[in-house]
């Protein structure tokens, strides 16, 4: 029998997953619709699944060059449903190999969903057994323990814990700070004194990136006629830098620079709004995968705003929830 610690941040461009030990996986958050063959022989590279005798789906990049039809949605209830459900065990699917695995999550929401939706998807998960079936071996998986965090507390322990779960000594776990996580459909903001989350300056909305990266995914489709890349595709050439096509690279400098940069107006207005005094704030962070793509802007634009100004990455919630599994169920 293995047991397992995993992290995982699913969101509606990517999923991002680690498991204690170093394993990591990342895909884009994208479910194809099922397979009509039996045999698993011919995908035994590619992620394709079968949870609980339910039809194999392609999965991620898979889904992106097999499926015809693709499930990628939008709602913030899509976290009970059988899609989160599939991108969570593909994911899984990544670290284990034995017949059957023990598992501890800690997984992330955003600040707007987490108070809706973190009983009822503990609930659902937490003390479940799924079997799934996965390049032609059938597996089964108990989670014993299921926590459920905001996304930029995730962020937060990144720094604020170590990977063993002990906490820090500096500004992150000591001082009053600031986190924007930038993510797909939304900005999560949240303030920390001392590890305890001021709730007054806490807050989320809708202005995260997919929106912007389905304008270029449409100013894509009319430059370049004969391809027809989905929005998670293009998130996954934003943060590569270029794409390919008939052989060639593609920059994705200037489809950035026209249709996501103007979301920056957006975010400093939103911290106007949010925060009017951070004047109190001896740090902020951004975090997430839009803080890569906004990287240029940020310190140029909020430099005099804040004292200390941090720029994490899209992996930073991914491991917060690990540090802040391997304290808990470590």
């Amino acid at each position: 029998m293995q047991k397992k610690i995993v992290a995982m941040d699913i969101g509606f461009s990517a999923v991002k997953a680690l498991a204690a030990g170093g394993q990591k996986a990342l895909f884009p958050s994208i479910v194809g619709t099922p397979l009509m063959e039996k045999s698993f022989s011919l995908n035994q590279n590619g992620k394709v699944i079968s949870i609980d005798d339910r039809p194999a789906v392609p999965v991620g990049e898979t889904a992106l060059s097999q499926a015809k039809y693709k499930a990628a949605p939008r709602n913030s209830d899509w976290v009970l449903g059988q899609v989160w459900e599939t991108l969570f065990m593909t994911a899984v699917s990544e670290f284990v190999d034995a017949p059957t695995t023990h598992l501890s999550v800690v997984t992330s929401l955003p600040v707007r969903n987490w108070a809706v939706y973190e009983a009822p998807l503990r609930n659902l998960y937490k003390n479940r057994e799924i079997t799934f079936q996965r390049k032609g071996r059938m597996q089964r998986v108990i989670i014993d323990d299921f926590m459920v965090i905001t996304q930029p507390f995730g962020a937060l322990l990144m720094r604020a814990l170590n990977t063993s779960g002990q906490i820090q000594d500096n500004v992150f776990a000591t001082g009053n700070v600031g986190i924007v996580d930038i993510g797909g459909m939304t900005i999560n903001m949240l303030v920390s004194n001392h590890l305890a989350t001021n709730e007054q300056w806490t807050t989320s909305d809708e202005l995260g990136l997919l929106r912007a990266l389905d304008t270029v995914r449409d100013a894509i489709r009319d430059d370049y006629p004969r391809i027809r890349p989905e929005t998670q595709e293009v998130s996954q050439w934003v943060a590569e830098g270029s794409f390919n096509y008939i052989g060639k690279p593609i920059d994705m400098t200037p489809y950035v620079e026209r249709y996501v940069y103007p979301v920056m107006s957006a975010i400093e207005t939103k911290i106007d709004e949010s925060w009017p005094e951070v004047g109190r704030l001896d740090a902020v962070l951004f975090a997430g995968g839009g803080s890569i793509t906004l990287r240029p802007l940020i310190k140029p634009r909020l430099g005099n705003l804040f004292s200390q100004i941090h720029l994490g990455g899209r992996w930073d919630n991914a491991r917060g929830s690990l540090n802040l599994a391997n304290m808990e169920f470590g």
